[in-house]
């Protein structure tokens, strides 16, 4: 008999236990059936949104995606193509990069072009160097000065499924590229040759518009650099000699051709139809977010712990409304950036102020926490073009008032003089919409524009500049009269004594 009562007693709690675990079982499916059930109504929820976010991408923009931008792209011959000649230049200089160039003393030359005066000549030294290096490379360097005769280009973009790895080399090749023709420009100026230099300008201009058609933000800010440097170096040009009438007006219809290009145009069209892939991968599973969370800046794969995995397998319904905000921000952005130029600054401020309070606001309830960290800064990208149309607009001035000395044995009183003779009107900055200014010097002119930060117009201290002193704000450029050009280079600065505390035993 105790042994049947023992038996009994087991049973019991055995029955006890299953129904404790069946019910614990029962418990976890409501609980996963009422977390699907949740995810799906607000997957769903989400594909509404995004259903009227593509209806309103159509609505502005019929052949916004990213297949259709493609078969738009304007016909470009192999034999016509300038990236195909960048492509050769940077396989010819095998890894080697000009920018990188340093002196004995180990200062990075090419940075040294932007930090010398423009009006007075390289040391010795550098100049050596500069000429044994060009001499090493100059079948590329004959590939890169042909680009001059190479207005269009585009390549080929072969989409990664993680959008943000998409492979952009072609934009680097170029920036070796402009490395290159920098330090040519440098050699010819020291030797006299300024209207070849001039040439150089062009090839730098031209290798930019091979990045034309580029649909990626970080090509068209490459670009602007192009654009940037060759202001310096239209710059420097005139700081070290003279050019004839007609290679100027050429060299201003080069930049008056770069102002009339719609850079953030291509640029947010591009990123918008390339973001609109990604997400549409991630929706489908073709890209695992998983995989896309532990994605990292040096192209390897994170470690995800459990919680986080757990984490991005909620979150996979939250892909819809962060894909439609995306594509609501991106048209937001695009249309800001066809407004005229003087209205986008309030307009960009406006825009990054709202989008940072909805992503924050919405990333402490987890959610849209793709558009929170992944969305490209369009709006500095958007200043940085301003201020890069207002250099461009400084050398079409300043050129044109370099042209006006040339005929009238002086430098014009104000921009009036030049048109509409050498300027069809007024130059504007696109910093701010205001008149560029024009600075008399005792040795030359100043012509400059204030930054989109928003400079007070009565700080005009630049007339009160020293000879040697940088352009003020970085937005403006220099011109001097004949006798203050092509100077001697700046004396070595004397080195410090040591203390003595600093002084090897």
């Amino acid at each position: 008999m105790p042994s049947l009562s023992k038996t009994g007693k087991w049973r019991r709690r055995l029955r006890w236990a299953l129904w404790v675990a069946l019910g614990f079982a029962i418990l976890v499916v409501i609980g996963v059936g009422i977390t699907w059930y949740a995810l799906e109504r607000i997957a769903a929820e989400g594909k509404k949104k995004l259903a009227a976010a593509i209806d309103e991408t159509d609505a502005l923009d019929p052949r916004w995606r990213w297949e259709q931008i493609q078969e738009d792209l304007p016909a470009i011959s192999g034999a016509k193509n300038s990236m195909r000649i960048i492509s050769q230049v940077s396989d010819s200089l095998e890894g080697w990069n000009p920018s990188f160039l340093s002196s004995a003393n180990g200062d990075h030359v090419v940075d040294e072009l932007d930090e010398s005066p423009p009006n007075r000549r390289l040391e010795e030294g550098r100049c050596s160097l500069i000429q044994d290096v060009l001499k090493e490379h100059e079948p590329s360097l004959a590939l890169a000065a042909s680009l001059k005769d190479f207005p269009d280009g585009q390549t080929s973009i072969q989409l990664s499924p993680f959008f943000i790895e998409t492979s952009l080399k072609h934009a680097q090749d170029y920036l070796s590229v402009i490395s290159l023709l920098e330090l040519d420009i440098e050699r010819l100026l020291q030797q006299g040759r300024p209207e070849e230099a001039a040439l150089r300008i062009h090839a730098i201009l031209h290798a930019g518009a091979g990045l034309r058609e580029d649909p990626f933000l970080m090509s068209q800010l490459v670009r602007m650099s192009g654009r940037s440097k060759s202001v310096m170096r239209a710059e420097r040009l005139l700081g070290m000699a003279e050019l004839q009438d007609d290679a100027l007006k050429i060299l201003m219809e080069h930049f008056r051709a770069e102002l009339n290009e719609k850079l953030l145009l291509t640029a947010i069209r591009g990123e918008r139809a390339g973001w609109h892939l990604q997400m549409e991968n991630l929706e489908s599973g073709k890209v695992r977010l998983i995989d896309f969370f532990a994605l990292r800046e040096d192209n390897k794969r994170a470690e995800l712990d459990a919680l986080q995995r757990v984490g991005a397998v909620v979150y996979q319904a939250r892909l819809y409304e962060d894909h439609s905000y995306m594509l609501q921000q991106y048209n937001r952005t695009l249309e800001i950036s066809q407004l005229p130029d003087p209205e986008q600054t309030k307009a960009w401020n406006e825009w990054i102020n709202e989008f940072r309070a909805t992503t924050s606001d919405a990333f402490a309830k987890k959610r849209l926490i793709l558009s929170k960290l992944m969305f490209p800064a369009v709006q500095k990208c958007g200043e940085a073009l301003l201020r890069n149309k207002a250099r461009l607009s400084c050398a079409l001035a300043a050129i044109a008032a370099e042209r006006f000395r040339l005929k009238n044995k002086r430098w014009p009183k104000d921009f009036r003089e030049l048109c509409p003779n050498y300027l069809k009107e007024i130059p504007i900055s696109a910093a701010d919409g205001k008149s560029l200014k024009l600075i008399h010097r005792n040795d030359g002119i100043v012509i400059y524009a204030f930054d989109v930060g928003g400079f007070d117009d009565d700080d005009d201290d630049i007339s009160k500049h020293s000879l040697d002193e940088d352009d003020p704000k970085g937005l403006g450029v220099r011109l001097w009269n004949p006798d203050h050009r092509r100077m001697p280079p700046l004396p070595k600065k004397k080195e410090q004594p040591k203390d003595d505390d600093d002084r090897e035993t």
